[in-house]
């Protein structure tokens, strides 16, 4: 079940080990973002999924997109691989609506077994809908990623986004690499694929400060198939921000 084109989305999570404040929200992140300790355990994941090709470089290979866009994908498939994150039990991973980011959707629990499938739709409404449960209602047409992480500490109780103007200081907590059309990936449990350029894998940084944790931008890695990125700011991109935005400012603020 490794293709689903046009209307649908396939997502692989990986998990090893293991409060947002709005700056600016942007479609584009600062990249690249390299910690201090390097990006070595994540370079050994995207290694343990090469087949052929030219591979994934977790350096050089990031780019800065934050927000993608649901238009063209009436539905998702998401499949579990494994988790071995810390807060394991309590952790959260799902979709947020850029228009409003505290409307999240969530597709994965920490509960969620390993080989489990999320069936994810998108509603014309601004419906999401998880194996035809609705989870959340308007969205926008543009989402971004997130985790929640439920630690048994202030530090680590926290989400974390995709955009790094939602984190903490405007940290960097995701990174984000586009499929070549040229390198083979094989997901454990599935048939091997090309990384094609509708195809993009989210590598999340789930809560000690970036360069402090032994697992850095391990702590959940997802493949998502048939989405676009959302580009630079454009007009429709900043009217988006001037109408949702502001008014979720002022609510945080309220």
């Amino acid at each position: 079940m490794r293709r689903f084109r046009i209307h649908s989305i396939v997502a692989a999570v990986l998990i090893w080990g293991s409060t947002a404040h709005y700056v600016q929200a942007s479609p584009i992140n600062t990249r690249p973002h390299v910690p201090g300790g390097g990006l070595s355990d994540l370079q050994a994941v995207f290694d343990s999924l090469h087949v052929s090709g030219p591979g994934i470089d977790a350096e050089t290979g990031q780019l800065p997109y934050a927000w993608f866009d649901n238009t063209a994908s009436g539905g998702a498939v998401a499949t579990f691989v494994i988790e071995l994150a810390s807060f394991s039990d309590s952790n959260a991973f799902g979709i947020y609506s850029v228009l409003d980011p505290s409307k999240k959707a969530e597709i994965f629990s920490g509960a969620t077994a390993q080989g489990s499938q999320a069936l994810i739709s998108f509603l014309s409404d601004g419906t999401i809908k998880v194996n035809g449960v609705t989870v959340a209602t308007g969205f926008a047409d543009y989402f971004g990623f997130y985790i929640d992480v439920y630690g048994d500490d202030s530090v680590l109780d926290a989400t974390y986004y995709s955009d790094d103007a939602l984190n903490p200081g405007g940290s960097a907590h995701a990174l984000i690499y586009q499929g070549d059309d040229e390198t083979v990936i094989e997901i454990p449990g599935y048939d091997e694929g090309r990384f094609t350029d509708d195809e993009f894998i989210v590598a999340f940084e789930d809560g000690l400060p970036p360069g402090n944790d032994s697992n850095v931008f391990t702590d959940l890695v997802v493949l998502v198939e048939s989405i676009e990125h959302v580009p630079a700011p454009g007009a429709a991109v900043l009217a988006l921000i001037g109408s949702g935005m502001i008014g979720w400012i002022r609510r945080r603020n309220g």
